[in-house]
Order: structure tokens, then C-alpha cells, then sequence
């Protein structure tokens, strides 16, 4: 099945390219990989959504997100205080 996508362009300095030693590929890849862990974080989209961005498998896209520290699941404290108070007798 094809799923419909949308091609995004912005240029860069070239300049750019070469200060972080990357090809323009490397470059690209690195922008999904951030900018789905960022929108991810944000909980702007889901774990797979962030994935499907990324562009990686999810085996990856999990170490990456432990490598930057962010956390795979965002519970808010007090929602979880509650939530165990409902276990206790």
C-alpha cells in the first residue's frame, strides 16, 4: 500500500554542511530523526508516528530517545499517585 506523503524543502548554507562534516543526506536524516523526537516529546505525535518520521526502526528510534534522555513514557505524577492510590486497600 502507498501512503501519500509531502515533500518538505528549505536550503541551508553550505557552509553549514561542512562545519557539522555531513553530506546533505546525513544532514536530512539527522532533521527527521530531531525533529520526530522534539514532536514526540511534545506529544505532538504517537511513538509509531514518531517512527514512521524518523525514518528508522523502532529499536533505533527507542535508543535514540534514551540516548537524549526523553522519556518513552510521559505519565504526570499526580495523574500516577492516583492512579496507585486506586490499588490501595
Amino acid at each position: 500500500m502507498m501512503m501519500n506523503t509531502a515533500s518538505i524543502h528549505f536550503d541551508i548554507p553550505k557552509g553549514l554542511l561542512h562545519s557539522l562534516n555531513q553530506s546533505e543526506a546525513e544532514f536530512a536524516s539527522q532533521v527527521r530523526l530531531m525533529s520526530a523526537m522534539q514532536l514526540f516529546e511534545d506529544q505532538k505525535l504517537t511513538l509509531g508516528q514518531a517512527i514512521e518520521l524518523a525514518n528508522i526502526s523502532r529499536e533505533q528510534f527507542l535508543l535514540e530517545l534514551d540516548k537524549y534522555k526523553i522519556p518513552v513514557i510521559n505519565y504526570d505524577p499526580a495523574d500516577l499517585e492516583m492512579e496507585l492510590k486506586g490499588f490501595e486497600s
